[in-house]
């Protein structure tokens, strides 16, 4: 589990600098000595220096006190230390504190998928789609189909596979069809849609979509690579209308509005949220 946890984590790292990092378009201002400190925690995480992370992240709440900044890198450390009790605490205080979130709860839910606590996890992520604009996230509607998976729920994993097509935005219909190949026995034909997603898409859109197959056990970090981080602009370029993959190559126009990102947005109040630099 030790390695699992690792190479998910390296996903893990997104989603805190990209939700709940230092973005430059706040009115937020931040204290010089907070800024050194979260910058500290952020370059102990990517070292893989998960407790001095801590030790620089109570330093930047010691210096700046309350902001969820701080509170979702302190989780996402949680998670790669595998004190998933505590990061799922940490998380739930900040929905608790704002309910509106989104990252905070496809944390949570993430952290039940971890656990292997599948029915609980399903409902979360659809908590998740629930929120407005977020019916269509490909990344969660996985997440559920793969719950589905390992609780043995077959009407529902008959009928979700029957619904996909391939798509130009998202590796979806490949990695479901691969899992549910892993569920069956049948590791060439699943590898083989797994080859089929690294030939049409970027490696780091596959690696959000393979770190679920890592967790379950199907595949082992060294299967997938080197996991690189899908940037802000990449993810914005998915609200481009769609396409779907057609074998005859003829790719026809389809709705993806509200797949603004297959990661998770922002939920932040903007007090809790760095400001512009000046002159930027």
């Amino acid at each position: 589990m030790d390695a699992r946890i690792s190479f998910i984590c390296a996903l893990w790292m997104w989603l805190a600098l990209a939700t709940g990092g230092m973005a430059q378009n706040t009115d937020t201002v931040y204290t010089k000595e907070y800024q050194e400190a979260y910058g500290l925690a952020m370059q102990a995480l990517a070292k893989g220096q998960y407790d001095e992370a801590l030790k620089d992240l109570d330093d930047a709440e010691k210096a700046q006190p309350g902001l969820m900044n701080t509170q979702n890198l302190r989780g996402a450390a949680l998670v790669r230390l595998k004190k998933l009790d505590e990061a799922k605490k940490v998380f739930q205080a900040i929905c608790d504190r704002n309910p509106e979130d989104e990252s905070a709860i496809f944390n949570l839910a993430e952290i039940s998928f971890l656990g292997g606590e599948y029915p609980g996890s399903k409902k979360l992520f659809q908590s998740y789609l629930a929120r407005k604009g977020q019916n269509q996230n490909a990344l969660a509607l996985y997440k559920i189909f793969l719950c589905d998976l390992m609780t043995n729920n077959q009407p529902e994993v008959k009928q979700t596979l029957s619904s996909l097509v391939p798509a130009v935005n998202n590796p979806f219909y490949y990695f479901a069809f691969a899992a549910d190949a892993f569920k069956k026995g049948a590791d060439g034909a699943a590898r083989d849609y797994l080859k089929s997603a690294s030939q049409i898409y970027p490696a780091a859109l596959n690696a959000s979509f393979a770190d679920s197959l890592v967790s379950i056990g199907y595949l082992k970090p060294e299967d997938i690579g080197s996991v690189g981080l899908i940037d802000q602009s990449y993810l914005q370029s998915l609200k481009q209308p769609g396409k779907v993959i057609r074998n005859e190559g003829d790719p026809q126009q389809v709705d993806v509005s509200g797949l603004d990102s297959l990661l998770p947005k922002s939920g932040y109040d903007k007090k809790d949220e760095p400001a512009k630099q000046q002159g930027k």
